[in-house]
């Protein structure tokens, strides 16, 4: 057989056109993985910060500022200080309740707090080391459910790349802290050796209840969430007292040996 019903010439043609829509198809997946692959990259870079020491980091971010905010119960404003990379104006959330923040809104992180006086313009920045705050709580005048009970501010941070990524961000281990509602007397909520797991004020007006996970000791690499010990605590803010949870220790080793029975 000759011409176009020759059989070979129709299996390569079938092979060359079967060719061309592999290679297509492969462009398609390779240029959607790329596309993914960046878009993931921007959006991560701009919910870190560079960790300390990580000389090799090219951060050209722009310092952002919310609009400050009253904090009910004193004549200050608190101003919450972003890496600015994300930004976009007008694009800031509804102002919660009880003034509590966290760092996955549009316009970047916190990485500062600013406290300023209105009346004289006197200000002042909490911190003065690279940080990611994951978290500020305090007590805003804004909504009905204001907390007018709360005396003091709350921040989640991270310090330290405890990851080892040259990063500061949501992978890194958090501490707690509280100050004074005038940002003064900050003081750690948590012994050290202790990471952040979840708290809670308890009602009183006075104290924090905690859980937190044990760090990795020095040289430990094979360090799990999972697997770390937990611990609770209460801690008074007024008198800085902290009291580790002991009494409830021997009954969440029963609740393990009972869920491991099953």
């Amino acid at each position: 057989m000759t011409g176009d019903t020759d059989p070979d010439r129709l299996f390569k043609r079938l092979w060359f056109i079967n060719g061309i829509v592999l290679l297509l198809t492969l462009l398609v997946v390779l240029s959607a993985a790329s596309m993914l692959w960046f878009g993931g990259r921007r959006g991560r870079s701009e919910n870190i910060v560079a960790a300390p020491g990580n000389t090799g980091a090219r951060d050209t971010r722009t310092i952002r500022f919310d609009v400050p905010v009253r904090i009910r119960g004193t004549d200050l404003m608190i101003i919450l200080v972003r890496n600015g990379s994300g930004f976009q104006p007008g694009s800031s959330s509804e102002i919660p309740p009880l003034g509590a923040y966290g760092s996955d809104r549009s316009n970047g992180p916190i990485v500062n707090v600013i406290f300023m006086s209105p009346t004289d313009g006197e200000a002042r920045l909490l911190f003065d080391r690279p940080a990611y705050i994951s978290g500020v709580s305090y007590p805003a005048l804004r909504g009905a459910g204001a907390d007018s009970t709360q005396t003091w501010i709350t921040y989640q941070a991270a310090f330290d790349d405890t990851n080892g990524d040259g990063e500061l961000d949501g992978d890194d281990q958090r501490l707690l802290f509280v100050s004074d509602l005038d940002g003064r007397r900050l003081r750690p909520v948590l012994p050290p050796g202790w990471w952040l797991s979840d708290f809670r004020p308890m009602g009183d007006r006075r104290s924090i209840a905690a859980t937190a996970l044990q760090a990795s000791a020095a040289g430990q690499t094979n360090w799990d969430s999972r697997t770390a010990i937990e611990q609770g605590f209460i801690f008074d803010v007024i008198t800085g007292e902290l009291k580790s949870l002991a009494s409830i220790d021997s009954l969440v080793a029963r609740a393990g040996k009972l869920l491991r029975k099953q």
